[in-house]
């Protein structure tokens, strides 16, 4: 909604153990073992592509016909109406004064279900979704840090961002996006900018805003992106596991959400043509048998630091195949 600009504080957001559900594969490496980085530099035209990563089941209760009604619903809070009806949101409301529900309000994460059935040819869901993207937009207008909310949730928005892009092009049938579209580009550009200026170190959460920028860089073919990107990774993963197989969360349940996180990091860099070397599979074959270690007799992980009660996930051929 075109209205008033506030900022919301943020408090701690918890993840569910939903995430640990995230795709399970081996992940990117540094310089050193012939990194991205000399590709990427090497290379004059990306090849590749970047796979939307999924909205982390955020969508799954909003339904379409939710989403034409601008209504939204996160957690244990019921359906909240926060547009007109034609995709004018008003971006400030937060009506049960809870910093997660405002921030993932501004990941648009919960039109997830709308624009995967645009780029199923639901033109309607289409139209309603992109309104919505747009008018976050233009409501929201380079640079939105004083907006924690905002803030905070821009590494997931520029995956939905992607995601979208993605479904004008499939749902509309055409090979390059429509001149209609180019507001969507321009604001990839400035989230891209966003995620350079405000990195957020060597966590979880850097490690999640590198992959959404080297997204922006295989879809928009910008090198620069892809070198910066690749240069957080190189440097997070000896951070994110040591070469003990331990992790710097603090947290057995962190861990295990490395694990999958940094999985996740070697299919993003191989599908945009990058070589993930072996840093990382080492470090994650490592870090296999930390887990399977600090699963108890139930098959559950050891409640340490910000843990709740996780079962330790599978994975084939590795020591936690027979830990879970």
């Amino acid at each position: 909604m075109r209205k008033r600009k506030t900022a919301w504080r943020h408090g701690r957001l918890i993840c569910g153990v939903v995430v640990f559900a995230v795709v399970t594969v081996f992940a990117a490496t540094g310089v050193a073992n012939h990194g991205i980085r000399d590709l990427l530099q090497a290379r004059a035209q990306v090849t590749g592509t970047y796979t939307c990563p999924g909205y982390s089941s955020i969508d799954n209760i909003n339904p379409v016909t939710d989403l034409m009604k601008d209504t939204y619903t996160w957690g244990n809070f019921g359906p909240v109406k926060v547009g007109d009806g034609n995709g004018d949101i008003d971006w400030r409301l937060n009506p049960h004064k809870n910093p997660s529900w405002y921030m993932w309000l501004h990941s648009l994460r919960w039109l997830g279900l709308g624009i995967s059935a645009g780029s199923r040819g639901d033109r309607a869901a289409l139209a309603h979704v992109t309104a919505i993207v747009k008018d976050w937009v233009h409501d929201n207008p380079y640079s939105w840090k004083k907006d924690v909310g905002a803030y905070e949730s821009t590494m997931h928005r520029t995956n939905v961002l992607i995601c979208t892009r993605q479904a004008i092009l499939s749902g509309l049938g055409v090979p390059t996006l429509p001149a209609g579209y180019s507001w969507l580009d321009k604001a990839l550009v400035e989230h891209a900018k966003f995620l350079i200026k405000n990195y957020s170190g060597d966590g979880n959460h850097g490690t999640d805003e590198a992959l959404a920028l080297f997204g922006v860089g295989c879809t928009l073919n910008r090198p620069s992106y892809l070198r910066t990107a690749e240069g957080r990774l190189t440097n997070a993963i000896k951070t994110a596991i040591d070469s003990q197989g331990s992790t710097n969360e603090q947290s057995t349940a962190y861990a295990q959400f490395n694990y999958t996180l940094w999985g996740r990091a070697e299919a993003v860099l191989k599908q945009c043509g990058a070589d993930p070397g072996t840093t990382i599979s080492k470090r994650r074959a490592l870090m296999a048998s930390w887990l399977a270690l600090a699963t108890n007799s139930l098959g559950r992980l050891h409640q340490i630091g910000d843990s709740e009660a996780v079962k330790t996930m599978s994975d084939p051929g590795t020591p936690l195949e027979y830990a879970a």
